[in-house]
């Protein structure tokens, strides 16, 4: 595990006693990130992107992952803050590049955005995939999501847009 002590990321509205660490995080330590996903799909399921779906639990966690996929995260002490989760494959087709890896899940906990922490740890696991080779790196994130959409498209370009289209279930109903 590659961590950096906060002295090496200064970030806005901190001291010199925080104690900010940015990390990779290890297979076998991904249970303590269940408790952020279970956040970012509640969420999800609130206004304004009502993409409902139920808590997961510590298998679901791993079940959902593949042996390509990497969490990178923020601690503050103890006390994990923040992460980002990436894996080989994104969202459609054009993320199938030997050279890419793709933003599947991000989340940092309400009472630390806008300080710059997620900025810094985008920064440090950019500079970690540099260094392993990879030159793209992409991020899916529903248009509907204003918090998601806020941020990511300060740093990146958007490349592709689809739309889903669903029935409203009560007209189904007036035509039945």
């Amino acid at each position: 595990m590659e961590e950096l002590p906060a002295a090496d990321l200064k970030v806005e509205g901190y001291g010199d006693k925080e104690t900010l660490a940015y990390l990779e995080v290890e297979r076998e330590d991904w249970s303590s990130l269940l408790d952020f996903h279970n956040q970012l799909i509640y969420h999800l399921g609130s206004s304004p992107s009502f993409m409902k779906f139920p808590k997961i639990n510590n298998d679901q966690l791993y079940h959902r992952t593949s042996e390509t996929t990497r969490y990178f995260a923020v601690k503050d002490g103890e006390q994990l803050i923040a992460y980002i989760k990436v894996e080989s494959e994104g969202e459609n087709f054009i993320t199938l590049n030997p050279g890419m890896l793709n933003i599947c899940g991000a989340y940092c906990l309400p009472q630390y955005r806008g300080r710059g922490i997620y900025q810094k740890l985008l920064s440090y696991m950019i500079s970690i995939l540099k260094k392993e080779g990879y030159s793209l790196l992409g991020v899916d994130c529903e248009s509907f999501n204003p918090t998601a959409r806020g941020f990511w498209l300060k740093y990146f370009t958007e490349y592709t847009h689809s739309v889903v289209r669903r029935i409203d279930d009560k007209a189904i109903q007036i035509f039945n």
